[in-house]
């Protein structure tokens, strides 16, 4: 069963999405948020970029940048939380400019 979260739809780079699906595909947390990974499953990982590769290639250029824009994703959870489940964070397509 998968679910689609459309309240981060936007209009950018694939592989910033396929970066942020992998991240959250991959996290394993024994705390109350996911925002509070313990680590990434390295299996789970290859197995999210493997299946959406089945269906649309991976480019190498997209696998090179994949770790760099996942940890981009998940740093502000880990020192920019308000307190107030609001997390700051920087959009991935202004990262990559």
């Amino acid at each position: 069963m998968g679910v689609i979260d459309y309240d981060a739809a936007r209009l950018q780079q694939r592989v910033i999405d396929v970066a942020n699906g992998a991240l959250q595909f991959s996290i394993l947390a024994s705390g109350k948020t996911r925002a509070m990974a313990d680590y990434l499953d390295e299996t789970r990982f290859k197995r999210f970029i493997r299946g959406y590769d089945e269906v649309d290639p991976v480019s190498m250029a997209e696998l090179q940048v994949i770790p760099w824009l996942m940890v981009e994703r998940w740093w502000p959870s880990r020192c920019c939380d308000r307190g107030d489940g609001i997390v700051w964070t920087i959009g991935g397509y202004g990262f990559c400019k």
